[in-house]
């Protein structure tokens, strides 16, 4: 597949029905700066649409800034622009990026309030209020990680699949770039050697409570990681592991159970899981369809040793003791 800001071969475009959305009169929080170094970065918004239609950004037509003009069988980068050919034609993505906001799952969450349909991605350059799971306050310096959130509008009855479909594009996306390995860690961390490359938050919404929409959020470490936390490396680009995410997306569809399970290294760990009733100290011995965690608690009697199974809990792998 093509880099992103690299031009498709000729013709690409026309066999994949791949169209690009431009903005103008574009408000200030909503401009993204995006491109390769060797393009002009100028402000813009893109969108991809996989269906070969008219494109429309998460205000819909009648938006009042909305002023699209489809770009059709054209050199895309004469349009200072980026698109996502890609080798299947089933996904749709529109893709939004904007330089700085609060939480790109916030943001989209609102946007999925009003409308915006199935397949909206929206990436931030930076991000200041981003968080994970707890609550916990999830940082980097601008340009440096991915931050990006997705909006899904099917498969609504088993979100946590649509978490595990996020973990494995991002894990095969990774490796594609880099060749290293990544593996999963329940529930929802990516991990390189044992080391925390990125997490997911899944948000879900709806009326009458009822889901209408699921949003994960990921946070990747691209260029830069905290301190005892893996990275992908200093010259692999954010947009890069986008674009070969979304191409991993696409690839994957619904079928991703069997490879979530090969790259789960919880299973068979012994772990440490931290709850807000408490702690549970066993082994992981399995993951349920349901997306729970089965663990068998450390002990001595068969009542001890009954397993339990995990709604929500943090996990810690803990090292064999010697």
């Amino acid at each position: 597949m093509n880099a992103i800001g690299a031009r498709a071969p000729d013709g690409v475009e026309d066999r994949l029905g791949v169209q690009v959305a431009l903005r103008r009169g574009l408000s200030a929080e909503r401009v993204g700066l995006v491109g390769k170094p060797d393009v002009e970065r100028i402000a813009v918004e893109f969108g991809v649409d996989r269906d070969g239609l008219d494109p429309e950004f998460t205000g819909g037509a009648d938006d009042s800034d909305g002023d699209l003009a489809a770009v059709g069988n054209q050199d895309l980068l004469e349009h200072k622009c980026q698109c996502w050919p890609m080798s299947t034609d089933q996904p749709r993505f529109i893709v939004e990026v904007v330089e700085e906001t609060g939480s790109t799952n916030a943001d989209l969450l609102a946007a999925a309030a009003g409308g915006a349909p199935d397949g909206t991605v929206l990436r931030a350059v930076h991000q200041t209020a981003g968080r994970g799971r707890l609550d916990r306050v999830w940082e980097a310096p601008p340009g440096a990680n991915l931050l990006v959130s997705f909006l899904f509008r099917r498969g609504l009855d088993q979100p946590h699949r649509l978490t595990h479909r996020v973990a494995v594009a991002a894990a095969v996306a990774a490796e594609r770039l880099t060749g290293l390995r990544v593996d999963l860690k329940w529930p929802n961390d990516l991990l390189v050697d044992g080391k925390k490359l990125g997490g997911i938050l899944t948000q879900v919404g709806g009326h009458a409570g009822g889901v209408d929409y699921v949003v994960p959020g990921l946070g990747l470490n691209v260029r830069w990681a905290p301190p005892g936390a893996a990275c992908l490396g200093p010259d692999v680009d954010p947009a890069d592991v986008l674009d070969a995410l979304l191409a991993a997306l696409a690839e994957l569809g619904d079928d991703h159970d069997d490879e979530y399970r090969r790259r789960l290294v919880t299973i068979g760990q012994h772990v440490r899981v931290e709850m807000m009733t408490g702690d549970i100290i066993g082994t992981a011995v399995d993951v349920l369809a349901d997306g729970r965690l089965v663990v068998r608690p450390d002990g001595d009697s068969d009542a001890e040793r009954a397993t339990v199974i995990i709604d929500t809990g943090d996990v810690v792998h803990l090292r064999p003791s010697s």
